[in-house]
């Protein structure tokens, strides 16, 4: 049986190309498909997250990827989007009608709950950062983004036009959201908040008090709303953001998203695994345990339950209002790996780090090896179906026996040079 090898031209290109893996199965490779093997769900950064309910819900995030669940997180199925560019925000109107929109203008569209996304012209080319719809009209939406772009649509998210925010230099703008018919916000770069009451016809500038960048916005109701930011940074309205007071959140972290399940309950996230968590309508926060140091980008509840994603791949998830929070992110290890060798169609092994791993199933499951040893493993070569060779650090120089059911039970370190 001809094997086949995987190598790069260098130890550091292995090493840069394979520390995010995707594992593909002999046959993936001459269709030219490949699937996400480790880390599960994906390895790229979740930049949004939504739920329609407890048990559907949505993610996106960098080179183009989205994945929707049907079990409350437990799996996740990506779906084709039509673009490598990175996707910043999801936003479901009701259980059939969603959002997506990105970098590049991209502003998808589906009808049917995630089953198939449509395409729409935006009109701009500029990064979308966020997507918000009005609570009582389904049709009346707003996407924001770079260069202080703001886009309207009256028609349900079929026709988008431009809006201005009046200034000659406009900033970034990292977030909208439509409060009523007339009435919406919008936060962003250098602690800009944009407020308008007419539909967007014209676009007011409201004192913050701050020039920190200010990440999201979310709305309790018509009046109560929270703007979170750089550096801790959390800003209360109860005018329906006319005007705006700082607020306490315990935390000094940049935080990147808040989200109210209800008046009483909200959760903010940010870096350094930063969760925090309100119980009486944002008087008060206290700090959660995360259980993890990476940045957290997006959060979002229903019920007792929330999900909270963010670089690495990092998905957490809690049933029971916060009080404990974990890992639904699979990771076979977290070790970089360096090199990968299949034997056939079925078997395959992957080096690096001290970790062997072990596929009899095309990929489709990996099982980790006992080297016996603690050095580093940079590449692994079967020259036949029955012999096989890794190498390491400090000379170290191991060889596979394999019998006849491929089985990878027999490990001998042969040289220590």
């Amino acid at each position: 049986m001809k094997t086949i090898s995987y190598k790069a031209s260098t130890i550091l290109e292995r090493l840069t190309i394979l520390t995010f893996v995707l594992l593909i199965s002999f046959a993936k490779i001459f269709a030219q498909t490949f699937e996400w093997q480790n880390p599960k769900p994906h390895g790229n950064t979740t930049e949004s997250i939504y739920f329609i309910n407890e048990q559907v819900g949505f993610m996106v995030g960098e080179f183009g990827y989205a994945a929707k669940t049907s079990n409350g997180g437990n799996t996740w199925v990506p779906f084709n989007t039509g673009t490598n560019k990175k996707l910043n925000s999801v936003f479901f109107v009701n259980n059939q009608r969603g959002f997506i929109v990105g970098n590049g203008g991209i502003i998808l569209k589906t009808e049917n709950g995630g089953n198939n996304w449509t395409l729409k012209n935006s009109g701009t080319t500029e990064p979308l950062n966020s997507i918000h719809f009005c609570p009582d009209d389904l049709n009346i939406g707003y996407a924001v983004g770079f260069w202080g772009t703001i886009l309207k649509t009256v028609d349900g998210g079929e026709t988008w036009t431009k809006q201005s925010t009046g200034l000659q230099y406009p900033p970034e703008l990292f977030d909208v959201f439509a409060i009523s018919l007339d009435a919406a916000i919008i936060v962003g770069y250098n602690g800009k908040i944009f407020r308008t009451i007419n539909g967007g016809s014209n676009w007011d500038i409201v004192n913050s008090g701050t020039t920190n960048y200010l990440n999201d916005v979310h709305f309790i109701n018509q009046t109560h709303g929270f703007a979170v930011g750089e550096d801790g940074l959390m800003l209360k309205t109860t005018d329906g953001g006319e005007t705006w007071n700082s607020q306490n959140s315990g935390v000094s972290f940049t935080l990147y998203s808040i989200h109210f399940t209800d008046d009483l309950n909200g959760y903010a996230v940010g870096n350094w695994g930063t969760i925090i968590k309100t119980s009486n309508g944002g008087n008060n926060w206290t700090t959660q345990t995360s259980g993890t140091t990476q940045v957290l980008f997006t959060i979002c509840s229903v019920g007792s339950t929330a999900y909270a994603a963010g670089e690495g791949s990092v998905l957490l998830k809690t049933l029971n209002n916060g009080n404990l929070w974990q890992s639904i992110h699979n990771s076979i290890t977290s070790q970089s790996l360096s090199g990968v060798e299949f034997i056939n169609d079925s078997t395959g092994i992957i080096v690096g780090g001290n970790t062997i791993l072990k596929t009899s199933n095309g990929g489709k499951m990996w099982q980790p090896i006992n080297s016996g040893i603690t050095e580093w493993l940079y590449d692994v070569h079967f020259p036949t179906s029955t012999t096989g060779y890794i190498c390491g650090t400090n000379g170290k120089f191991l060889n596979q026996q394999i019998v006849e059911t491929i089985g990878l039970n027999k490990t001998q370190e042969l040289l220590n040079v």
